[in-house]
């Protein structure tokens, strides 16, 4: 071996430390071996395609060893199920209702807003998830995803209004989580998750839409998410309490995920909360903004302190196979 090999491989050897210690007691020369062969000779530091595929699988492996990788398709699902209550909700609660509004603004053909293109394109994954492969559900969520975003420069640009921010935004957060869904449904538990969360997401939004008046957005886009928040805060509390019952943590796990997307449902009255201690109004965008920005980024440092908690326990010591005496840490 020559020294710039020599070089090279320590330098990929302190990247691959970026990998959980356990992972790399049992994968880390394999990996470093098959790394530094497929190089360069005359390379002295890893390659910038290296690097990217060195930290993403970091990334999972951590994940995995956290926990979390088994708790994100429960997150996923209860995401989907979120996304589709709250499109059907804003479809028939605020884009189609006896009345209409008065003001200068045109309505969206029998519509109220453009924002009755993004709730249908919701309707459509949640519909497609009972059914498809993870794989597909998520080609239509980025869809759902991309015309949600879609319609801010749609209403700069055409004289139609849209939905606010302030119910645009924890969309496209449970979105980003809906996309955690596995390739395939995997198994009766898989099914049967989706079955539960399907059923508990017709009864919360026929509950919701009977018990909600019509109007605008504005006129309770707060009490209506907040309303969401809490129903999605008990039955995880309730998810992971019984789950916890078994010795399963995803539901814990799976309620960190989705953390950030709670808080930005309570946006409206978290802002109300800081206003009043501030004595500064509620209608400012700019403090609504910060609430945001500042409350999701809290949430979101919830899961990592978590993980890395987790992460630090001891565990159960390697037991020996009676027939072939190999030793592996057990399930």
């Amino acid at each position: 071996m020559t020294g710039e090999e020599s070089i090279l491989e320590r330098r990929y050897r302190a990247l691959l430390r970026c990998y959980p210690a356990d992972y790399r007691a049992h994968r880390g020369d394999e990996m470093l071996d098959t790394y530094v062969a497929l190089v360069d000779e005359d390379r002295r530091w890893p390659s910038a395609a290296d690097t990217l595929d060195v930290l993403a699988g970091a990334t999972r492996a951590h994940l995995r060893s956290a926990g979390v990788a088994a708790a994100l398709p429960v997150a996923a699902t209860v995401a989907i199920g979120t996304v589709t209550m709250l499109a059907a909700f804003w479809l028939t609660r605020s884009e189609v209702f006896v009345g209409g509004l008065s003001g200068p603004v045109p309505t969206f053909g029998p519509f109220q807003t453009l924002g009755a293109v993004a709730w249908l394109a919701w309707l459509a994954v949640g519909f497609v998830a009972l059914a498809l492969p993870g794989r597909a559900v998520r080609v239509g969520v980025v869809a759902a995803l991309a015309i949600t975003v879609a319609l801010l420069p749609a209403a700069a640009l055409m004289p139609y209004d849209r939905p606010t921010l302030v119910v645009l935004v924890p969309q496209l957060a449970l979105g980003l989580v809906a996309l955690g869904l596995p390739n395939s449904p995997g198994g009766r538990a898989r099914l049967l998750l989706r079955v539960v969360v399907a059923v508990v997401t017709a009864i919360a939004t026929a509950f919701v839409i009977i018990t909600m008046p019509g109007g605008p957005y504005r006129w309770f886009d707060g009490d209506v998410l907040a309303a969401t928040a809490a129903i999605l805060l008990i039955g995880l509390l309730i998810a992971s309490g019984l789950l916890a019952v078994r010795g399963d943590d995803r539901g814990w796990l799976a309620t960190l995920l989705l953390l950030p997307a709670l808080v930005l449902l309570l946006v409206e009255p978290l802002t109300g909360l800081v206003a009043s201690y501030a004595g500064t109004s509620a209608d400012s965008w700019a403090l609504t903004a910060w609430v945001a920005v500042a409350s999701a980024l809290a949430a979101g440092a919830a899961l990592p302190l978590a993980t890395a908690i987790r992460s630090r326990r001891p565990k159960p010591p390697a037991t020996a196979c009676p027939t072939c005496g190999s030793r592996a840490a057990p399930r």
